[in-house]
């Protein structure tokens, strides 16, 4: 990823923020004009519940969490 594109990319505490949300056909529409990062908030059974996608060129990455953190991230 480029230093511009990192640089522009939200903080994972700043899922929860109401410019960070997207609906699901946003969210669909950002990845086929080949974003590398989507974002979606969804309420799922009364819980704010945030998605991150990172395509990356070899593989992609999908974060789901409830806490409004990726928390910590060990391979």
């Amino acid at each position: 990823m480029s230093e511009a594109a990192s640089a522009s990319a939200p903080a994972p505490a700043a899922l929860h923020t109401r410019n960070a949300r997207k609906s699901v056909g946003e969210l669909a529409s950002l990845l086929s004009n080949a974003f590398h990062l989507a974002l979606l908030a969804q309420e799922i059974n009364g819980i704010l519940t945030d998605f991150a996608v990172t395509i990356f060129a070899d593989r992609v990455f999908i974060v789901v969490t409830q806490l409004g953190t990726f928390g910590t991230l060990v391979r």
